[in-house]
């Protein structure tokens, strides 16, 4: 039976028979990923390990000038549970005397170790990576108190 038998009046109807019967009589399978969809793959593939390779030769850089810095990325690297936010937050405020003085930059990369680390907690206790509120929330919960990564922000005195 055709779709035009079920609505003779519906002035899609034959177009939806068409549209029927093109697919059903040879009509192409869906293509297959191309070669050019292939290296643009390879090519952000490539360039994602060239970032993450700079990235840590940045970081790397970065604890050799502050020592400091280096200091919190092993400490940072002995907090695996939720448990541990205390202790965490308490060795970013350690670190965070010691890089009082230390340039902007270096003080967002213990912020950005930080948050590295809270995220990696976060996942696997099978949380959301972030749970961070809405500026607006912000102002209205005055009361509630400020999550581990908000506590490290203003330790650390990064806008």
């Amino acid at each position: 039976m055709t779709i035009a038998a079920y609505a003779p009046n519906n002035p899609f109807s034959a177009h939806a028979e068409r549209s029927v019967r093109g697919r059903a009589a040879g009509a192409r399978p869906p293509a297959a990923p191309t070669r050019g969809a292939e290296k643009a793959v390879q090519e952000r593939d490539a360039l994602m390990r060239h970032y993450r390779r700079a990235s840590r030769a940045r970081l790397d850089e970065a604890c050799r000038v502050a020592p400091a810095l280096a200091d919190l990325r092993r400490a940072l690297a002995r907090f695996h549970s939720l448990e541990d936010a205390d202790a965490l937050v308490e060795a970013v405020e350690r670190a965070a005397g010691a890089l009082r003085g230390a340039h902007s930059d270096i003080r967002a990369a213990a912020l950005s170790l930080a948050s590295d680390r809270i995220q990696r907690i976060r996942l696997s206790a099978g949380l959301a990576p972030f749970d961070d509120p809405l500026p607006a929330a912000l102002e209205s919960d005055a009361d509630d108190a400020p999550d581990a990564f908000r506590i490290c922000k203003t330790a650390l005195g990064v806008v």
